[in-house]
């Protein structure tokens, strides 16, 4: 039982490690391109900068 709960944290611990804060960076930014192009997309369409409010 003891081996089997080790391997376990191994595993979390080897699933932890492969995140960077090089990959966050890169995902923050594509998320804020899809919501800067989403923006565009709705002014386009509307005419209003947040439609239903202005």
């Amino acid at each position: 039982m003891n081996s089997e709960s080790s391997s376990k944290s191994a595993n979390y611990i080897n699933v932890v490690s492969e995140f960077s804060a090089e990959s966050a960076e890169l995902s923050n930014g594509r998320w804020a391109m899809i919501g800067v192009t989403s923006l565009i997309g709705a002014y386009a369409t509307t005419g209003q900068i947040i439609p239903g409010l202005f």
